[in-house]
């Protein structure tokens, strides 16, 4: 009995299934026209100050052939003007010098590294600049001899921190 009711709930489940379902009557619609749009107003360009792009190509204190191919032996620095507009950039270094002697009783000292206090306090600071003019794209470099600069590094231990000061400019920037 269990098995002939479960064939007939079976039976009228398939032909509910297969039966065709009623549908209602088409409706007649209009269809509705996109909706108009205001085109979007271009953004404007923006001022902006900030400073040029550079690209350090290198920089040291031992030898070095200069871009007009001459020797230095000395500290120099070389860079980039990775920007779209022309400017000036600022190449400074900040030298600390201190005599041989005295820099290896300092060693002795602090065997770990100099504190910074101790840099100031016991190093002669010796801070030279070269501001440099370059073009998009244009490399440029500020390089000083040991002799120029009345250092003997066979003599004096030395210690240098280079800062780039590019020019801030004001540019259009696409929002």
């Amino acid at each position: 009995m269990k098995i002939s009711l479960s064939f007939l709930i079976i039976g009228l489940l398939f032909l509910i299934a297969c039966s065709p379902q009623p549908s209602s009557p088409p409706v007649n619609e209009e269809p509705t026209p996109p909706p108009i749009t205001e085109p979007e107003p271009e953004p404007e360009p923006q001022e902006v100050t900030e400073p040029l792009e550079y690209q350090c190509l290198g920089w040291g204190f031992g030898g070095y052939e200069n871009l007009d191919g001459n020797y230095v032996f000395g500290p120099h620095y070389k860079l980039m003007n990775r920007d779209e507009v022309a400017g000036h950039f600022t190449i400074r270094l900040v030298l600390y010098t201190v005599g041989k002697d005295e820099y290896l009783d300092l060693v002795w000292e602090y065997p770990h590294g100099l504190p910074e206090e101790v840099i100031e306090s016991k190093f002669e600071k010796l801070v030279i600049e070269e501001v440099l003019y370059l073009e998009p794209r244009e490399t440029g470099e500020a390089a000083w001899s040991w002799e120029e600069l009345s250092i003997d590094p066979a003599k004096i231990e030395y210690d240098g921190r280079w800062e780039i000061l590019p020019d801030e400019v004001t540019k259009l920037i696409e929002q």
